[in-house]
């Protein structure tokens, strides 16, 4: 990406970093759809019974019957129950739903920070590259916390209690956050390689600073001082 992108305007590179952010937005919202499960962040299919799992219930449906199930009610460890087991299914699931839950909303404030500054460049305003680079680790922390969260905590345990014979797979909602997590490499990437080390996008000095632009070119000397006239000489009295 280095090689390529070097030589490209500044405003090129912000611009894809925009692009790279708004992606990242839709995504952080289809998965945050997953709330009630309308995207699947786990889904499970066998014995009859297909379904899927998310961030604060499970719906399920098998022989007719159509069963949803918050994490926090008081149905929730019979729904889960295999056989005579019992198992920590409903509050993992519950725990790990409200993490990510959480976490989404913060990438969602970061990611809106970063398209500000990002967007404060193409004015022409000078950004700390620090600031833009804050909201992005900010951000690239919050999508881990939630893929890593997912995977081993709701997910994780549903598949180990689920009876043999039943598929566990880790659902959309789980990829999508996974691959804003990838798409946050090349965003930071693109900024490292179109600005420069101190700012984004400083606005360039304007050349003759403190040179009123009404005396000539031809009476600035080369050490930037501009050359007087000589006195006129005075009339002889008489």
């Amino acid at each position: 990406l280095a090689t390529c992108t070097m030589g490209l305007n500044p405003t090129v590179g912000h611009f894809a970093s925009i692009v790279v952010l708004l992606v990242a937005f839709v995504f952080l919202l289809a998965a945050l759809a997953g709330a009630e499960a309308e995207v699947a962040w786990s889904t499970f299919s066998g014995n009859g019974v297909d379904g899927s799992l998310g961030l604060t219930r499970a719906v399920s449906s098998g022989n007719g019957i159509d069963v949803a199930v918050e994490y926090d009610s008081n149905r929730c460890e019979d729904a889960f129950r295999v056989g005579n087991d019992d198992n920590d299914i409903c509050t993992i699931c519950k725990d790990s739903g409200g993490a990510v839950i959480s976490f989404l909303v913060f990438a969602w404030i970061a990611i809106f920070i970063a398209l500000a500054f990002i967007v404060m460049t193409l004015r022409g305003d000078v950004v700390p590259k620090i600031g833009v680079y804050f909201t992005l680790a900010v951000t690239e922390f919050c999508f881990f916390i939630c893929w890593v969260s997912w995977a081993g905590g709701c997910h994780m345990e549903t598949d180990d209690s689920a009876p043999d014979g039943t598929d566990v797979n880790l659902g959309a909602g789980w990829a999508l956050t996974f691959m804003n997590f990838i798409l946050f490499i090349p965003a930071v990437m693109l900024i490292q390689y179109f600005t420069d080390d101190d700012a984004i996008e400083a606005p360039p000095q304007q050349p003759g600073v403190g040179i009123s632009s009404e005396q000539p070119m031809a009476n600035v000397n080369q050490g930037g001082h501009v050359n007087q006239p000589p006195p006129l000489p005075k009339q002889a009295q008489v």
